[in-house]
């Protein structure tokens, strides 16, 4: 995070730094960033598939 998103922008205030990586991290690393972790996709559409799966097999 710090090298993708953090030391790419200039902060005057720790608001702005709040704003900045809260937004960052809900728009981009976690709907659309691939993570190779859980099979080269990202967070959100993961536990998507989990959940989908899931109440599959509870049915």
């Amino acid at each position: 995070m710090k090298i993708e998103y953090y030391y790419r922008h200039a902060f005057r205030t720790r608001e702005e730094v709040y704003e900045g990586v809260s937004g960052w991290i809900e728009g981009f690393y976690n709907r659309k960033r691939l993570h190779s972790s859980i099979g080269m996709m990202p967070p959100v559409e993961y536990e998507l598939k989990m959940s989908q799966t899931a109440w599959k097999q509870a049915a």
